[in-house]
């Protein structure tokens, strides 16, 4: 029961990632006709990309790691294969022989290697698909339609900013280099909490001026 949810748990995930980009796609292309200007990237997605991709490689490592120490230890008299270590029957069946003959040794190794497979399982899979996620979300870039802003996938319709106004010119010296100016759009406030509600856009200088008229001609024809 417990391998049965947790295959299902990892399989969501895959269909959560592989839906989420094709969705975000579909949306893009349904949308291209009505843009208007295209914006800078979301590096931070990006940065979320990289640490899930050095979270995978912790992992595979512990995993690799975990299926040579019991490997050398319950040995080739029980395994044919090092891919028996990935068939849950298997394993099962070896515990229970390990247990019934009093193989104390094979029967700790085995029954430690059996508690942390789905976890780290789970842990490879999710940090995988995370970050073919986040480096597909950090590629695209932020848009402004006809409808609204497109900001890390999400379309924020123009009925929706009550007020919006302009930080400090600021530099950045790494990724993405350039000077910029960070668009605070004022939103409803959030219902569950009843808290003010900003979202913040990354622009670059040379399109501020671009996006000011965009804004000042959409928010006053509301």
């Amino acid at each position: 029961m417990v391998y049965a949810v947790v295959v299902v748990f990892n399989i969501s995930i895959v269909l959560f990632t592989v839906i989420s980009i094709y969705k975000d796609q579909s949306n893009r292309r349904r949308r291209k006709n009505t843009q208007i200007i295209v914006l800078n990237r979301n590096i931070n997605y990006l940065l979320q990309g990289l640490a899930s991709i050095v979270f995978f490689i912790i992992f595979s490592s512990l995993f690799i790691s975990k299926i040579h120490w019991t490997y050398s230890i319950v040995n080739e008299n029980y395994i044919d294969s090092v891919f028996q270590l990935l068939d849950f029957k298997h394993i099962a069946n070896l515990r229970q022989y390990f247990y019934e003959n009093s193989m104390l040794r094979e029967l700790n190794a085995i029954v430690s290697y059996q508690a942390d497979l789905l976890p780290i399982l789970i842990w490879i899979i999710g940090c995988f698909c995370f970050s073919i996620l986040y480096f597909y979300k950090g590629r695209q870039r932020n848009i402004i339609y006809e409808e609204g802003i497109l900001k890390e996938g999400y379309l924020i319709k123009w009925d929706r900013i009550l007020a919006y106004k302009w930080s400090n010119v600021y530099q950045k010296r790494y990724f993405m280099k350039g000077e910029y100016s960070d668009l605070i759009l004022s939103l409803p406030k959030t219902k569950l909490f009843n808290l003010d509600n900003q979202v913040k856009l990354r622009v670059k200088s040379s399109d501020k001026e671009v996006v000011n008229r965009i804004l000042e001609k959409k928010l006053n024809s509301e």
